[in-house]
């Protein structure tokens, strides 16, 4: 029997690349206004390009107004890069309205609004640990009946990468008398003695941000995936993030 090839090389026209920028802004109380503006590239365009530099972004509450210069900056402790950035700190005040403002020259690109939530309270903190020292956060949060209210719990341990061990979401949809009921499941081994716990009380606007993001990067990593688009909460011609961090940290001491 004949052997026969069945490869054929084919050349396919991929159609052109309109660029998207995508301006994440989180507004965090004791550290410096801080932007990063990014553009999305072609299949084969060089990552070096990915940086959308050149626009104007201002921030603007109550009569303040901080304008970020295009100059990269790194964050030491969370190994996080931005290019825009401004000394001026950003306060904490509950209830708060601050809005966004990005531009390109003359032309508006985007606008978003972000509001400081209450920080959670916390009323109730444990943890358990099982035979292999894998670690389950057990906490009780105060909740507000009368609202939606949307949460994140993120854990870390000595020698955590900056994104932490444990990253999760949460609605009070299971809140019961005031009080919402969240437990982390034995998701990693616990190494050290302290386990430095940050939560966050979101909108829901980003909590659907973040959420579409992981499908984002699942959909990036699995060809049988459906492709995600990310549930952006700025108005105008770019995608992304604009909101206010309301946070309450703890610490726990592990006993074995």
């Amino acid at each position: 029997m004949a052997a026969c090839s069945m490869q054929e090389e084919v050349d396919i026209d991929l159609p052109d690349h309109t660029p998207v920028t995508l301006v994440e802004c989180y507004l965090e109380p004791g550290q410096p206004a801080r932007a990063l503006a990014t553009k999305s590239l072609g299949y084969f365009d060089s990552l070096e390009t990915a940086a959308a530099d050149g626009l104007q972004i201002s921030l603007h509450s109550n009569g303040r107004t901080i304008y970020l210069t295009n100059t990269r900056v790194v964050d030491s402790v969370r190994k996080i890069s931005y290019n825009y950035y401004s000394a001026d700190t950003i306060t904490y005040e509950e209830g708060a309205n601050w809005e966004m403002m990005v531009w390109d020259n003359e032309k508006e690109l985007a606008r978003g609004s972000a509001k400081f939530l209450a920080r959670p309270v916390i009323k109730n903190i444990g943890y358990k640990l099982d035979a292999e020292e894998n670690i389950s956060l057990e906490l009780e949060l105060e909740d507000n009946p009368a609202t939606e209210d949307f949460y994140r719990v993120m854990l870390h341990v000595v020698g955590s990468p900056p994104w932490g061990h444990f990253d999760g979401l949460w609605t009070d949809a299971k809140a019961m008398d005031g009080t919402l009921k969240i437990s982390t499941g034995h998701q990693f081994e616990m190494f050290g003695e302290w386990l430095y716990v940050n939560i966050y009380r979101l909108d829901k606007s980003h909590y659907n941000f973040i959420r579409s993001l992981q499908k984002a990067y699942d959909a990036n990593y699995n060809p049988f995936a459906q492709p995600a688009n990310l549930e952006s909460n700025l108005t105008g011609e770019s995608t992304g993030v604009f909101t206010a961090v309301s946070v309450t940290q703890d610490t726990l001491f592990i006993k074995r």
